[in-house]
């Protein structure tokens, strides 16, 4: 009996310990406070229309809600927000225009036992903005209906996933905690891409830039530029067209694959691995395999390297 009551006060123990980490979570934002409101329904809460023929920034912060981002066929903004019907009152969500700035803000609201809800947010843009963007959310998907410009763009997000068509900016700043990369192509003279868990995947990506990812898949169909990529735990891949700068690559535990698809005099490779095997089908290699590690010049000139290194994991590079 005594063994059957410590067992019941260790579960009522962790059950308190969930709830109380669910609160703290939910009134810091961290989470959607309305996660468990299973009866909620969303409605339309406002949708607000500004001349936009003189925007210069946009600054959008939410804290759980899907976002799509459309253009205008005109100079127009257009900003519709649907969310559950407490808020028709009371939306905690607020857009603002004031001197050429364009700024969407969300509250944390505690409506707890919400889980069925999905607040959704369309914004659409002027169709010749070419100002910067700097967007954050917490919680919520970000879709990038059409093809932008922005003169620079600044993206983090907790958890969600992105889709976007093509992007080009002059700088390209992307950071998320947990979630999904997709996208046509990004063109940037710089970028600088953090994810702490999740895949990363362009058909196009140009610019000299750093990625850093803790664990997951990072694919790039086509490269020009350099930079560095220092990847944890998971695979990844380019194809790459040009170098104008050298390449980095580091992996501590993953495979590596790339092809070389454009002009490759130049190039100075240098591959190296720790545990695994190396593999290509240009120099002098026996059976496509080199061992542990592979130095290579394509030509004598040497303007820019090529280096791979993985701690456990195989390189495979192939012309």
């Amino acid at each position: 009996m005594k063994a059957f009551q410590i067992t019941v006060l260790a579960i009522l123990g962790v059950i308190i310990i969930l709830l109380s980490g669910l609160l703290i979570l939910g009134l810091t934002g961290v989470i959607d406070a309305d996660l468990f409101n299973y009866a909620g329904k969303t409605e339309l809460i406002f949708d607000k229309t500004f001349d936009g023929s003189e925007m210069t920034d946009i600054d959008i912060d939410m804290k759980s809600a899907d976002v799509k981002i459309f253009k205008s066929s005109d100079q127009s903004i257009r900003v519709v927000y649907y969310g559950p019907d407490s808020e028709i009152e009371k939306p905690t969500v607020s857009a603002d225009y004031v001197d050429g700035v364009l700024v969407i803000e969300q509250k944390t609201r505690l409506q707890f036992f919400r889980l069925f809800d999905s607040d959704r947010m369309e914004i659409y843009l002027p169709e010749d903005y070419l100002g910067p963007l700097v967007l954050g959310l917490s919680s919520g998907n970000l879709n990038f209906a059409e093809a932008f410009e922005f003169a620079q763009m600044k993206i983090h997000l907790t958890s969600g996933d992105i889709k976007a068509t093509t992007l080009k900016t002059d700088n390209f700043e992307y950071a998320m905690s947990s979630g999904n990369f997709n996208s046509e192509g990004i063109i940037s003279d710089t970028f600088s891409i953090k994810l702490t868990s999740g895949n990363f995947k362009t058909d196009e990506l140009v610019g000299t830039g750093t990625i850093k990812a803790s664990s997951g898949n990072i694919s790039i169909k086509n490269f020009t530029g350099s930079g560095n990529v220092k990847l944890t735990s998971g695979d990844f891949y380019l194809g790459l067209n040009a170098l104008n700068g050298d390449m980095d690559i580091d992996l501590t535990s993953g495979n590596a694959n790339m092809d070389l698809l454009g002009e490759t005099d130049g190039i100075y490779c240098d591959f190296r691995v720790t545990s695994g095997n190396i593999k290509t089908n240009f120099g002098d290699v026996d059976e496509d395999t080199v061992g542990s590690d592979f130095v290579y010049s394509f030509s004598e000139s040497n303007d820019y390297k090529l280096s791979i290194k993985a701690v456990s994991g195989n390189i495979k590079v192939e012309k």
